[in-house]
């Protein structure tokens, strides 16, 4: 009891001196420098380092211009070169922001004075009047006997209540051993500002190579911009965990690192921190709140890549007597090797793919390429030397009739089912399709007219060649066990 009695002494004791000690601010004018760590989950981590001179004892200090969106439980601040003779004991989170609403909620109750302009003759009047605000959103105000919903009027306020601020801001309630000039770091994470990859792709169907230029997007929704930046770019898997609901889990960061441009000057280097990678980008950089910014990551050029066909479906364990008329999947493929002109872990991104037409006028002679989009996918995460797939369309010109040709229950948990797969070429050149069936439970084929190959426990392929403008057709009996 003693123990707790002289705790509760102290707690006091700093609290009622607080009252006494002088308040300072410390707002954005005083930046010396800034630099961001943004991971591709949308937050991010934020280093400050301002200017102040600071007094002896005990001072009350607002920390302004912080983000709308920012941590509080994430700060950590201390006084550069002073170790532990500068201690925050106290922080509050003031995110109370004056506007309207909140102004209105703090006058609730109370008598509030309505001015509105009224036609008299010629000329217009000031008429004022004065009620008691009932409500806000909407706005309820009794004038003597009367209640009105949104009255007419603009309002006069005697004064602004404490506690609105016109940004987010720290309070900090400091012990401070070393008068003078100080510098002040602080870092904190604010979510609503994050990174991803895209990548642009414009293929060459003749030489089946493609150039390559990749961009890093920069989004700030935090609530505030930051200028003259070190921007860094975190990537790996980082678990975080939310406040609330309490023991939810926040979305997981997802990238992988790569190290490429064409001026070694203006290079984004990287290193490995930890179990991630660290981008540095080469110049600092202005982030307006509200912008989405574009910085150049890497281009290469003269890629090589495959086409391909794929058509996937789902065997049945019940009877389907519906046939299916499908299109399969145009898919390119191309291998992240250095020999292939890349070489590097691929960031997960969008991809846009185009192809460059060259398209000739009447006279024969002059020849305009010409850029088509033909297809966007998003890559995963893509180490060194793994294939990257990217599916762009359906293949107007390749069909596929599927149909379950007979089903039987073999028990009650047996199924067997016969399908046919007849594929048609329209184009003037032969094509092969990649098959890919879809099997359930514990499955065995029984019957098929080709060699298929199985890929994984639910999967069955078989590599269908088509003459040009010609058929195709496979079929094949499956017993699955459930």
């Amino acid at each position: 009891m003693g123990r707790l009695l002289i705790f509760s002494l102290v707690l006091v004791g700093i609290k009622v001196s607080a009252a006494s000690n002088p308040s300072l601010a410390l707002d954005r004018d005083n930046l010396v420098s800034v630099s961001i760590t943004a991971y591709n989950s949308d937050f991010a981590v934020v280093r400050e380092v301002r200017e102040t001179v600071l007094p002896q004892g005990l001072i009350e200090l607002e920390y302004l211009g912080v983000p709308k969106f920012i941590e509080p439980t994430s700060v950590i601040s201390r006084s550069l070169g002073n170790g532990d003779k500068f201690r925050v004991l106290e922080q509050n989170y003031q995110y109370h922001l004056l506007n309207r609403a909140t102004l209105l909620n703090t006058f609730i109750g109370r008598k509030l004075k309505y001015a509105r302009s009224v036609l008299q003759g010629t000329n217009y009047e000031k008429v004022l009047r004065e009620g008691i605000l009932l409500s806000t959103n909407p706005e309820i105000v009794e004038f003597g006997d009367e209640i009105e919903i949104s009255p007419e009027g603009v309002i006069s306020l005697p004064y602004v209540p404490e506690g609105l601020n016109l940004s987010p801001t720290l309070v900090w309630l400091l012990s401070n051993e070393v008068s003078g000039e100080q510098l002040i770091e602080t870092s904190y994470i604010t979510s609503n500002l994050g990174w991803q990859a895209d990548y642009v792709l414009v293929l060459d169907e003749n030489k089946k190579q493609f150039d390559l230029t990749s961009w890093i997007t920069i989004d700030n929704q935090s609530g505030t911009g930051f200028d003259d930046v070190k921007v860094q770019l975190i990537a790996g898997e980082v678990n975080r965990v939310i406040d609330s609901p309490p023991g939810a889990q926040r979305r997981m960061m997802n990238a992988v690192s790569m190290e490429m441009a064409s001026d070694e000057s203006r290079a984004i280097r990287t290193n490995q921190v930890f179990d991630y990678h660290v981008y540095d980008l080469p110049l600092e950089t202005n982030i307006k709140d509200n912008e989405k910014k574009q910085i150049r990551f890497f281009n290469t050029e003269n890629v090589n890549y495959a086409k391909s066909y794929h058509l996937t479906s789902q065997a049945y364990s019940h009877h389907k007597p519906e046939i299916e008329n499908r299109h399969p999947d145009s898919r390119i493929s191309f291998i992240n090797s250095k020999k292939n002109q890349l070489g590097m872990p691929l960031p997960a991104g969008n991809n846009r793919v185009y192809l460059e037409e060259v398209s000739e006028e009447e006279s024969g002679r002059i020849r305009h390429p010409q850029l088509q989009l033909v297809g966007e996918d998003v890559i995963s995460h893509t180490a060194l030397d793994q294939t990257v797939d990217l599916d762009l369309g359906k293949a107007f010109d390749i069909s596929a009739e599927r149909k379950q040709l007979t089903y039987r229950r073999l028990g009650d948990r047996v199924t067997e089912a016969s399908y046919q797969i007849e594929l048609q070429n329209s184009k003037s050149d032969p094509v092969s399709v990649h098959v890919h069936e879809k099997l359930q439970g514990d499955w065995q084929i029984i019957e098929e007219t080709e060699a298929g190959t199985r890929t994984d426990s639910s999967t069955l392929d078989y590599l269908i060649r088509i003459p040009a403008n010609g058929k195709s057709s496979v079929s094949y009996t499956v017993r699955m066990r459930f």
